[in-house]
C-alpha cells in the first residue's frame, strides 16, 4: 500500500511518514508534481541459523562469559621482578 504526497507536507509531516513506513506503508514524495524521493519501510532482519558447532562455541562462550573472575594477589613487587636488571645496573 503506498501513497503520494508533497515535499512541503513531508517535511511537515515527517514523523507521521515515519510511522507510516514502520507500518509497512510506501510513501511517495513529489516536487512539482513530479516523483523525487520514496520512504519505504525497512524489511524486517532475518534470524541467522547456526550449526551445531556454532551453537555450541556459543553456548561455551556464554558459560564462559558468565564465570566469577578474581584477580590472583601478586606474587612479586617491582623491585623483585627487576631484580637482575637492577642488579646489572648496580654492578656498573
Amino acid at each position: 500500500m503506498s501513497y503520494i504526497t508533497t515535499a512541503r507536507d513531508a517535511n511537515h509531516r515527517f514523523s507521521q511518514l515515519l510511522r507510516d513506513a514502520e507500518a509497512g506503508q510506501e510513501i511517495i514524495i513529489t516536487r512539482n508534481g513530479k516523483p523525487v524521493a520514496r520512504l519505504i519501510p525497512e524489511p524486517a532482519p532475518v534470524k541467522k541459523v547456526l550449526t551445531p558447532e556454532q551453537e555450541k562455541s556459543l553456548a561455551e562462550a556464554e558459560a564462559f562469559a558468565r564465570q566469577p573472575r578474581t584477580l590472583a594477589p601478586w606474587k612479586f613487587n617491582r623491585d623483585e621482578i627487576y631484580e637482575d636488571v637492577l642488579a646489572k645496573f648496580d654492578d656498573k
